[in-house]
């Protein structure tokens, strides 16, 4: 429980990467890494909201996000980018 939830702190960090990189950002994390990571953000929702779809999940992370303050400074258009890039984790992990 307790290294899920440090994984879950972890994700904003690693997720905000494809963000602020304008080039393709290094491969900092395994995809093994990322879906992990992203499965936690997943985890915590459904504990919550069992029946949360994937475009729940994604809004309640960021709104968790907007509330850090990550997209601060940031072109408008990052958040979008960030939000899809969510999504995407969600699909390709298979975690829908």
């Amino acid at each position: 429980m307790k290294a899920a939830f440090l994984t879950a702190l972890a994700v904003p960090l690693f997720i905000a990467v494809p963000v602020v990189a304008q080039a393709d950002p290094p491969h900092i994390f395994t995809p093994q890494q990322q879906c992990e990571a992203t499965k936690a953000v997943v985890d915590m929702e459904r504990k919550q909201n069992p029946h949360a779809t994937p475009q729940q999940i994604t809004d309640n992370y960021m709104t968790f996000l907007d509330k850090k303050g990550a997209f601060k400074n940031l072109p408008a258009s990052s958040r979008e980018r960030q939000r899809q890039f969510i999504l995407d984790q969600i699909s390709s992990c298979h975690l829908a």
